[in-house]
């Protein structure tokens, strides 16, 4: 691959964002729920998020360092270099994004980082569908906080 500092790449496996409508509907192990049902179908599939990793595990790469301590647009691009490493190295047919820090607020508390960090994303990793999480049922007050 070479090598463009200022180009981002097409990445060609399929994306599909897994997004919440408030932080409290943000949950890690609902991405690793998804992924393993989509296993099940015998698809190859990778989790990429937002999130730190402490440690590194298979089929499951952070972009945390590219989003902190700030978004800028060198580091999406990198962010999007690395990306299109682990598409070129590795065969999966679906990458699913979960951005722990892509909430959106219905009120006017300011969530997280303004949303930027899924503008970010979908600036270097298109997506091809979105699995929106939305509240279901009845809820309390004290529930979105």
């Amino acid at each position: 691959m070479e090598e463009n500092k200022k180009e981002l790449f097409d990445i060609d496996t399929s994306v599909m964002y897994i997004l919440g409508i408030s932080e409290a509907l943000f949950d890690f192990q609902l991405l690793v729920q998804i992924k393993a049902c989509f296993e099940r179908k015998q698809y190859s599939v990778a989790i990429v998020t937002d999130m730190e990793m402490k440690e590194e595990k298979e089929d499951i790469y952070s972009v945390y360092d590219y989003f902190s301590p700030e978004l800028s647009s060198e580091n999406l691009i990198k962010a999007n270099h690395y990306i299109k490493e682990i598409e070129l190295n590795k065969e999966y047919d679906l990458f699913l994004v979960g951005m722990k820090e892509g909430s959106v607020s219905f009120g006017r508390e300011i969530p997280e980082d303004l949303g930027l960090s899924v503008y970010g994303i979908s600036r270097i990793l298109h997506p091809d569908c979105v699995l929106l999480q939305v509240f279901w049922g009845r809820l309390s007050g004290d529930r979105f906080t």
